[in-house]
């Protein structure tokens, strides 16, 4: 049996799909990396541990099995199966991240970001990074949402992934600011406890570990 596995670190996240023959394995293996095209790829677990994840093609043990890649520098690395398996090929792989949103509770994907929050042409955002959120406000109805990311770092890549985004399609109703002074974090903060009950404290933090 042929399977298909991602790895992340070394570990088991998900098996695709099993097969009994190789031709159908390559093929389906060949077919993810090729479609294998995120926006926003997860580097971080809730953890704080970086990722590494790996598409893996894996066989029987009486297959002749792939030994050495090579990693990002040029670097040969020796393959060492953790199981009962011959490894036939293995490619890094993209994961795309989700982050919660605070104010209703429900994870959401670049994807969906851009379709259920930042679709509507006749609104103005602004977009301010504060420690490991990301806050988007829509002034005309007075909406605010909270985007919880893992740290700093994968906040301020949101933020520019969808200055990127925006750039590429032309779209002028959006304002950043990913280093806010204090007055105008003052204002996030109170509005933010007052609209929604999320403390000054909760928006301090500056991690979710």
């Amino acid at each position: 049996m042929y399977k298909i596995i991602l790895y992340n670190n070394g570990k088991k996240v998900k098996t695709f799909r099993s097969y009994n023959l190789y031709s159908n394995a390559i093929k389906k293996y060949r077919y993810l990396l090729k479609a294998n095209k995120v926006f926003f790829p997860k580097e971080y677990l809730w953890d704080g541990s970086k990722t590494d994840y790996e598409l893996v093609l894996v066989a029987p043990p009486q297959n002749k099995a792939k030994e050495y890649v090579r990693n990002e520098l040029g670097g040969v690395i020796k393959l060492i199966p953790k199981g009962d398996f011959a490894i036939k090929q293995v490619e890094k792989y993209a994961v795309e991240d989700s982050f919660k949103n605070k104010v209703d509770g429900k994870k959401y994907d670049f994807k969906t970001l851009i379709k259920k929050i930042l679709s509507n042409s006749n609104l103005t955002y602004t977009l301010i990074v504060i420690n490991n959120k990301l806050v988007i406000e829509r002034f005309e109805d007075e909406v605010m949402d909270v985007f919880v990311l893992k740290n700093k770092e994968i906040a301020n890549n949101l933020f520019y992934t969808i200055m990127a985004f925006n750039d590429a399609n032309g779209l002028t109703n959006f304002i950043y600011f990913n280093e806010p002074t204090l007055d105008m974090r003052l204002r996030v903060y109170e509005s933010l406890e007052e609209r929604y009950g999320i403390s000054r404290f909760y928006m301090q933090k500056l991690t979710t570990h």
